[in-house]
Formats: structure tokens, sequence, C-alpha cells
């Protein structure tokens, strides 16, 4: 039990960083990259030892300064490889824990992983989305939905 969770803690730690390298280079390829950085790095100087943040900020100053699509779509691919090897392991951990045999060929796994993986990045960026926009939607929405109820 403890090696399988020790298993998908790393995976899933090891998708965090070329996660935020992602979201970096694109803010940055956007042009909101200050606001990002500050609201992300206020968050890891509250948590962090004072020499692992001077690392991680000195490290995203030089990326937002060298951005480009390249370490975007760089960021991507390495976050999604890392993101699904979690999945990955999830679904073997999952299969140990209720005794399933895994039947599927090794190809068909990694496919089926990397589906979860994208569906579950979709839901949560759809959430934070609803979160953020939840008040402009429904007072957009609300209005035209009850004028169209009410019928001509």
């Amino acid at each position: 039990m403890f090696g399988r969770s020790a298993q998908l803690s790393y995976y899933f730690f090891l998708a965090l960083f070329p996660f935020l390298i992602c979201v970096i280079a694109s803010l940055s390829v956007v042009g909101s990259a200050d606001r990002g950085r500050t609201l992300l790095f206020d968050l890891f100087e509250r948590f962090l030892p004072t020499p692992a943040f001077e690392l991680i900020s000195h490290t995203f100053d030089r990326l937002i300064e060298s951005s480009g699509p390249l370490k975007m779509s760089l960021g991507i691919i390495a976050s999604l490889w890392s993101a699904s090897l979690g999945m990955a392991a999830m679904m073997s951990t999952l299969n140990a824990a209720y005794n399933v045999k895994e039947t599927r060929p090794l190809i068909k796994k990694y496919a089926v992983a990397i589906g979860l993986t994208c569906g579950i990045g979709f839901l949560v960026m759809a959430s934070i989305v609803i979160v953020i926009l939840g008040e402009r939607i429904t007072s957009y929405t609300i209005p035209t939905l009850s004028w169209s109820l009410r019928g001509p």
C-alpha cells in the first residue's frame, strides 16, 4: 500500500512542474504573465523555504523572459506525459486494490490513461471557468431563459 501511494504521489508531483511551465509560458504569450506569476509566487512564498523559493523564482523569471510557443508545447507534452503516467499508476493501483487482472494491451492501457487525463483536465478547467465566470454566465442566461420559457 505504501509503495503504491508513493508511486501515485511521485507521478502527480512530477506532472506539477511541467504544468506550471506550460501555464507560465502560455500566460507570457498572451501577455498577462505578471498577474499570474504574482498570484502563483505569493502562494509559493508562503509555503516554500527561502532557498527553494529563490530557485523557483529565478527559474521562472528566465522562463518568462525567453518564452515562446516551443516551451508552451513542450510543457503541454511533458505535463500530459507525466500526468498520464500518474493515471496509469492509479489504474494499476485500483486493479491491485480490487484484485483485477489487467487484460488490455499496453498501448490501449496508456491510451485510456491519456484519455482520462485529458478528460479530467477538461473538467478541472471547466470548473475553474464556472467558478470565475459563473456570475457573468448566469446574468446572461437567466434573462434569456426566462424570456424563452414565457413564449412569444
